[in-house]
């Protein structure tokens, strides 16, 4: 699966030509879901690099007459493999629906526009799932508990980064839930919060391991005792060390944003 970060984008576009980041814009714009507030876009938000491609994105789209056509037409010229696998990662969670599923039509049609590997497109699209599906947290009370893992992760090097605020604030979890989640580590510690977390539902556990990945993930920096936490959570639910590795190569194409670094 091309996730890693060796290739680059060529800064040097040929004229009329979008870079690769702003081609990825424009595809999140052109065959996105215009109602979801993706959370790897959020936590690049604010970023001059990131929002001044978003903007060439919104005027390039505006300028063509059919932006649909045009783009499937370049997409596999002006995006390399790996800045096309952060592009089918984003385009399925966009499509994710507070149950975390897609609709298998939706998927099919997003793999052949990107034209990803079916064993690639299947784990990729079963950690988006796993990852975006809320309502495996059915219990009301579950939250501050899944939330307190959360926080315990964010803080075990140093206080919460900016991207793992928003990675929370976008949950959207039940009012009321982040302040118990608070309370529930400052009290406990992440030991106490992960024997709270032995007695969740399954679904819960996994939902809880693939956002604590994803949490990881999302700024783009992690360290090993947030990967060791990780995976203490992982062996207390029973989900295998593979299961884990399996997670984060997926959900790391989700958030790998320096597969669009320009090299001079």
């Amino acid at each position: 699966m091309a996730c890693g970060q060796e290739s680059a984008n060529v800064s040097n576009t040929k004229e009329g030509q979008l870079s690769a980041l702003s081609t990825f814009c424009a595809a999140i714009r052109v065959h996105g879901n215009p109602g979801a507030s993706l959370v790897s876009l959020e936590i690049n938000r604010g970023n001059q690099s990131f929002d001044e491609a978003d903007k060439a994105a919104a005027e390039w789209v505006t300028n063509q007459s059919d932006a649909a056509a045009t783009l499937n037409g370049v997409l596999h010229e002006w995006l390399n493999s790996e800045q096309l696998t952060c592009l089918f990662a984003n385009l399925l969670a966009g499509h994710a629906s507070d149950d975390g599923k897609i609709g298998s039509d939706e998927g099919d049609r997003i793999r052949e526009l990107i034209g990803v590997d079916r064993g690639d497109a299947k784990m990729v699209f079963e950690a988006v799932e796993t990852v975006f599906n809320k309502e495996s947290v059915e219990d009301d009370d579950d939250w501050p508990i899944v939330l307190a893992g959360l926080l315990a992760l964010g803080k075990v090097d140093q206080e919460l980064s900016p991207a793992e605020e928003t990675y929370l604030r976008l949950m959207d979890a039940p009012v009321g839930a982040l302040d118990k989640a608070r309370e529930m580590l400052a009290t406990s510690g992440p030991d106490g919060v992960l024997e709270e977390a032995r007695r969740l539902p399954s679904r819960a556990k996994r939902f809880l391991t693939s956002n604590l990945v994803a949490l990881m993930l999302a700024d783009g920096q992690w360290s090993g005792s947030e990967q060791e936490l990780v995976e203490q959570f992982g062996k207390k639910f029973f989900i295998t060390t593979r299961e884990i590795e399996n997670l984060v190569k997926a959900t790391y194409c989700l958030f790998n944003f320096s597969v669009f670094a320009e090299s001079d």
